[in-house]
Parts: C-alpha cells; structure tokens; sequence
C-alpha cells in the first residue's frame, strides 16, 4: 500500500509567527488606545467637578446682596484618588444707570502639574 502525504494541509511554523506578530501589534495599539482613554476620562471628570464647584459658587453669589464686593474662596475637592485645589474669583460689574450686576467668575484648578483656568458669567436683576 502507498500512502500520498499532502504537503498542503496545515500552517507553516514562519506563517504562525507572522500571524502571532501581527496579533501582538494589534494588541499593543488596543493598549495604548485604552491609556489614552483612561487619561481622558480622568481628565473629564475633574473639569466636571470644577464646573460643579464654579456653578454652585456662582448661584451662591448671585443670591448676594446687590451692592456687595468683589471676593474669592479656594478649597479643594477629592476627585478619583486625588486632592484638586481650586480658587474661584468673583468680579462684578454695574453699568451706570441700570439695575443690572454682570458677575464674572474665574475658576482655576490643577491638573496633573498644569494649571487650567475657565470663566462662568451670568447676570443679576435687581
């Protein structure tokens, strides 16, 4: 009896190891991806939780009396596994004749080693 062995049939040890490279590349961009996404979201929640601050100081002012000066607070708050430090400003401004307070409201706040700062505004009838 003869017996034909096919050659075709299975991978070579070269095709298993390019297939296995490619896969490892795949996955290291998959990973590196993911950091960045981590970052990211980090990096969003603390802005949303200086927001919350500037808005809940910014209602606070508002309910000031009219003719009260300017002032800031600082504080920090916990956000994930870290302490953020925060200082808020508030200026305001009364054009001549008019009942109106425009209230400006400067929020400054670090993040990892850099300092990010944004204005909330509003006005105020008397």
């Amino acid at each position: 009896m003869h017996y034909k062995i096919d050659k075709a049939s299975g991978f070579t040890i070269l095709e298993l190891l390019v297939s296995m490279v490619i896969f490892v590349v795949i996955l290291m961009a998959m990973a590196g991806f993911s950091t960045l996404l981590i970052k990211t979201n980090a990096a969003n929640e603390v802005r949303n939780a200086a927001v919350r601050v500037g808005l809940s100081k910014l209602h606070q002012v508002t309910l000031l009396p009219f003719d009260s000066s300017d002032s800031s607070s600082s504080g920090s708050l916990q956000v994930r596994d870290g302490t953020v430090a925060y200082t808020v400003t508030f200026s305001s401004s009364s054009p001549a004749l008019l009942n109106i307070k425009k209230i400006d409201e400067t929020i400054k706040y670090n993040y990892r080693g850099k300092e990010i700062s944004f204005t909330l505004s509003t006005i105020v009838l008397k």
